[in-house]
């Protein structure tokens, strides 16, 4: 299957992008029914969620393996001081956008509880799971089809931020439309970016961070202080500044063709 898949991704690279997130999906579910087995708590419980979020990234990173793309993916670098700075820097600009964006003021609120820490833990498996899925196999596997120089890669970045916007019109029931729409395009523009920075420095470890930070914050924050309105809207206009620096990275590497992109 495996073999397969990457030979889909060559020769079919919308299929495959499809294929790679209903398996991943299936993976998922297998995980949450061995959870279900193992413990007896229901479908929505914590241990069958954390064994579908794990069941999920362990597919994800099984795949890249049997692919032998765990460095190509950037799962096996972790970037020397440029990137260390960037991320740092992309950290505190993400934290701030999210907090004020939902919360209208910069807010940190460290769980302590147990909760608290099964919280932590949880963004962390949707942080490894979701990145895996979208930053690792798709964009990597639509590089295969369409190359790996900055036009391959825009194409790639654009397609997988497609998929992660979509992934979040999932929450059509529970919230309203706008809403929904906001919160998706708002994801799209921060998947961009994040493949963005996957490809010019050959690690996929920040991207994990960022995602895993702004979903803890806002989770951890919204006891303690009411989301203002507009908050998804606030969300992208934030997220937008990130997506044309990403565009300019692409855009800068296009204009040394004869340049092999080096990573930090």
């Amino acid at each position: 299957m495996f073999l397969q898949l990457r030979r889909l991704a060559v020769e079919k690279p919308l299929l495959f992008s499809l294929a790679a997130v209903l398996l991943t999906l299936f993976a998922g579910t297998a995980g949450v029914l061995i959870g279900m087995l193992l413990s007896g708590d229901p479908m929505n419980g914590m241990l069958p969620q954390r064994a579908g979020k794990i069941a999920s990234w362990l597919f994800c990173l099984l795949l890249l393996a049997r692919w032998d793309a765990l460095a190509d993916a950037g799962v096996s670098r972790f970037g020397g001081p440029p990137l260390l700075i960037l991320t740092a820097a992309l950290a505190f600009y993400a934290a701030g956008a999210v907090t004020w964006s939902f919360f209208g003021e910069f807010v940190f609120t460290v769980p302590t509880t147990a909760a608290g820490r099964s919280m932590i833990f949880q963004q962390l498996a949707t942080g490894l799971f979701e990145e895996f899925l979208f930053r690792g196999v798709m964009f990597y596997g639509l590089m295969l089809a369409w190359g790996r120089d900055s036009r391959g890669a825009l194409k790639a970045a654009l397609l997988s931020a497609v998929w992660f916007g979509l992934l979040h019109l999932a929450y059509a029931g529970s919230e309203p439309a706008s809403v929904v729409l906001l919160n998706s395009a708002a994801a799209a523009l921060s998947g961009f970016w994040y493949a963005a920075v996957v490809w010019r420095f050959k690690s996929i470890w920040p991207v994990v961070l960022f995602h895993a930070l702004g979903n803890l914050l806002v989770l951890a924050n919204s006891a303690g202080y009411p989301i203002v309105p507009h908050a998804y809207l606030r969300s992208m206009l934030t997220e937008l500044p990130l997506a044309i620096l990403a565009l300019l990275w692409f855009k800068e590497a296009a204009l040394q063709p004869h340049q092999h992109h080096q990573a930090a």
